[in-house]
Formats: C-alpha cells, sequence, structure tokens
C-alpha cells in the first residue's frame, strides 16, 4: 500500500505540484515543503520523479522551480467499463473508510 500522510498519497502530491508548478511559477523547495506539509529533501525526491516521467521543470536564476509553458498532463482514456469500475471501487472504499 502507498505511504499516505496527512496530504494524500505520494502520487497526489506529485499531481498536485504540477498544478501549482503551472500556476505559481518559481516557488522554491521551501515554499513546496511547507505548502505540502513535507521535508525539502521529500520535494526533490518528488521533483526529480517528475523530471524523469517527462515533466519539463526548469529552475530559475531566481531560486524557484516552473514547468515550461504549454505543458500539459496528457489526458486520462478509461473504456466504459474501466470508468465503472473505478466508479464502483471508489463507492466501495469511501463505505469501507466510514465503517
Amino acid at each position: 500500500m502507498p505511504k499516505v500522510d496527512k496530504n494524500g498519497t505520494r502520487t497526489e502530491r506529485l499531481f498536485a505540484t504540477i498544478l501549482l508548478l503551472q500556476t505559481r511559477p518559481n516557488m522554491t523547495s521551501r515554499d513546496l515543503a511547507e505548502h505540502f506539509e513535507v521535508s525539502r529533501r521529500t520535494i526533490f525526491r518528488d521533483l526529480r520523479a517528475l523530471s524523469e516521467s517527462g515533466v519539463p521543470l526548469t529552475y530559475s536564476e531566481g531560486g524557484g522551480y516552473e514547468i515550461l509553458e504549454g505543458y500539459q498532463l496528457p489526458p486520462l482514456m478509461f473504456t466504459a467499463r474501466e470508468a465503472a469500475t473505478l466508479l464502483v471501487g471508489t463507492e466501495f472504499m469511501k463505505l469501507q473508510s466510514d465503517a
């Protein structure tokens, strides 16, 4: 099971980092760590993972990170059956967490 902190899973944090850097460029590792309430070391690991997965990260001379303008996450494509399975699974997990 993936490690979950109070801000969600690492995958959720990685997606949120992309969205955050697209809307607020030039955030420092310290800014990101404070925003997500994790260590700067965790942020560096996250940024490396994003870069290795093809996200075009740059580091500005001003000391912050940004994503090259125009980059967008690829759309998620599911078949009707896959989408229904995800929906049922999500609802099941909600019921389990309420118990």
